[in-house]
């Protein structure tokens, strides 16, 4: 388990209680204190990516874990050439019921 004292999302495990048997481990699971104190909320990748959002991850830069840049042809010319553009902002949300494996 990370070593870190902030959790980032509603049940993120906080601690561990290992014991001899189940009892003993129940015990030692209602023996643990938490407190928490509330943090910004980032509830988006649009409100993750401002520049004035909070830090998610510690070890990511702007909360990008992989940012990268591609160049490929000329792009002002293919607009400039097509005839017209269409805009979507696209959201997908954090549960979306749909398995990723086949059955």
């Amino acid at each position: 388990m990370p070593r870190r004292r902030t959790r980032r999302f509603v049940g993120e495990a906080a601690a561990v209680a290992v014991a001899d048997d189940r009892y003993l481990a129940e015990d030692a699971a209602q023996a643990v204190e938490v407190s928490y104190a509330p943090l910004p909320v980032v509830d988006s990748v649009k409100t993750a990516v401002d520049t004035d959002a909070p830090q998610v991850h510690e070890a990511w830069e702007a909360n990008f874990y992989v940012k990268r840049h591609f160049v490929g042809g000329d792009t002002d010319a293919a607009f400039a050439e097509s005839y017209g553009k269409l805009e979507l902002d696209l959201v997908s949300r954090r549960h979306s019921r749909i398995p990723l494996e086949n059955r």
